[in-house]
């Protein structure tokens, strides 16, 4: 399609990358450009990469070495990911809005906390990841990746996961 002088082009299915607890800057944090150059490698070119992250950034920070060419795909919030599915500013409430069935998602999910985390991954699931209910997260997602939060009580009385206390040397 043609709108002046430029050419539209639409593609039949979209590449989407979507990073919540991503850390801050594209090489400051190996994750993020890992995933994305990781991807190229395997012949899978990103058109959308989103990454949230609650701890905060300084400026421009986010973006410092984010390469020129990626730049256009490129989408940093600098924001805790919302529990709540139904808030816009949730990743798989932002997953359902972008992708569709015939597009590529991966989606990593390591926000350090493990209650929200676990409310994501059972809505994922749904009845399971066979069940005949499967979740519209489940149809969408393609690769999922996550880092496990432990909170039980034998993991609390290990010495590095004790809180330090007032006066506390750390």
């Amino acid at each position: 399609m043609r709108c002046g002088p430029y050419t539209v082009v639409h593609k039949e299915h979209i590449e989407y990358y979507l990073d919540a607890g991503s850390g801050i800057g594209y090489r400051a944090n190996s994750n993020q450009h890992w995933m994305i150059e990781t991807y190229a490698a395997r012949g899978i070119a990103l058109d959308r990469a989103i990454f949230w992250e609650g701890k905060a950034a300084q400026g421009a920070e986010p973006y410092a070495d984010v390469p020129p060419e990626l730049f256009p795909m490129f989408t940093f919030y600098n924001i805790l990911a919302p529990l709540d599915l139904k808030d816009g500013r949730n990743p798989l409430n932002v997953l359902t809005r972008l992708a569709r069935p015939e597009d590529f998602v991966s989606v990593k999910i390591d926000i350090d906390e493990p209650r929200i985390e676990a409310s994501w991954f059972e809505a994922i699931l749904g009845e399971g990841p066979a069940g005949a209910a499967r979740s519209v997260y489940a149809a969408l997602i393609d690769e999922l990746f996550w880092e496990h939060h432990f909170d039980f009580q034998p993991m609390r009385q290990l010495p590095m996961c004790v809180e330090a206390g007032p006066g506390a040397v750390g």
